[in-house]
């Protein structure tokens, strides 16, 4: 997976956000000027960002063969291997001085005062600014959170139910002074239902729906507090349609998926607006099955968009 871009809320650039700092003059010019009296307007500053991730994932299963309310019992475990490479530079231009009276009509002595507290004030300014590509411009390697799941399976003529329950284990290593982590650092427990039915099976039919199958799959999710952090993040609901035609060993599909989060972010550091996150995707894919084997290849490609955090 390769992102590409930081974006605001607007879809633009993300950037290091303007501030104004009041200025602490009033110890370095004896009193003669009050704090706040000037602040230091530093301007936004631009973030050059991308993050290639590899995942593999190892997946172990069973499925029962007795029956339970006329369908079987899939049980199975993904623990997941992470690789990221993230390329993080933000930079922010030095800030200048404001207030009235302007700071050139002030006696020599105090105009060097507000100087060099300024001059103090932007080195702290870039100080963070490095402190924060220091800590996202960096690569991870390691094991992912651990998905545990129990899926109830139903088949009944040409359509398919499942329901189940997923249960997201903080396995992974997080470190909240780092950018990238391989995992989250939270519990998340997803139960979710999902149906496809086959418009007509025959796929030697000339019809267009020969070998057609639609798709569509909700989920919640429920996510406990970071302990690291005492910071969690809101829970979301996620929905997902799909449709494929089959043409014997191949088929070629179409997946849309939406995520939207429904509860507000809480606990240290949470923002007033919530930080509700939502994020679309849209995109191709192709599948073959192998021959002679109960096993196939797939081949997929998801743009994501209008992505908000």
């Amino acid at each position: 997976t390769r992102f590409y871009k930081l974006a605001d809320a607007n879809g633009n650039d993300a950037s290091v956000p303007a501030q104004k700092i009041p200025l602490p003059t009033g110890t370095p010019t004896g009193g003669a000027i009050p704090n706040g009296r000037y602040s230091l307007d530093v301007p936004a500053g631009p973030i050059d960002f991308s993050e290639n991730r590899t995942t593999v994932n190892l997946i172990g299963g069973y499925l029962t063969e007795s029956e339970f309310a006329s369908g079987r019992i899939a049980f199975a475990v993904n623990v997941p291997l992470v690789a990221a490479d993230r390329q993080f530079n933000a930079s922010v231009p030095p800030g200048t001085v404001s207030g009235q009276p302007p700071v050139s009509s002030l006696p020599p002595q105090l105009q060097g005062a507000v100087a060099a507290v300024a001059g103090a004030v932007n080195k702290q300014v870039q100080s963070g600014v490095t402190a924060l590509n220091t800590k996202n411009n960096t690569d991870v390697v390691g094991v992912g959170d651990t998905d545990l799941s129990a899926t109830w399976i139903r088949h009944q003529d040409r359509m398919k139910v499942m329901a189940g329950l997923t249960l997201s284990l903080p396995t992974g290593k997080y470190d909240p002074n780092r950018g990238p982590n391989p995992g989250l650092g939270y519990y998340t427990l997803r139960p979710s239902a999902a149906v496809t039915y086959n418009l007509n099976p025959n796929h030697t039919d000339t019809n267009w729906d020969a070998g057609v199958t639609v798709g569509g799959r909700v989920t919640f999710g429920f996510n406990t507090v970071n302990k690291d952090t005492n910071y969690r993040s809101g829970n979301f609901v996620y929905l997902e349609g799909g449709i494929i035609k089959v043409w014997g060993d191949w088929g070629l599909g179409l997946n849309l998926s939406g995520t939207q989060q429904i509860t507000n972010d809480t606990g240290t550091g949470a923002p007033s607006d919530g930080f509700r996150y939502r994020n679309y995707a849209a995109g191709p894919f192709l599948a073959y099955k192998l021959p002679y084997q109960d096993a196939g290849i797939n081949l997929s490609f998801s743009q994501n968009f209008g992505s908000r955090n």
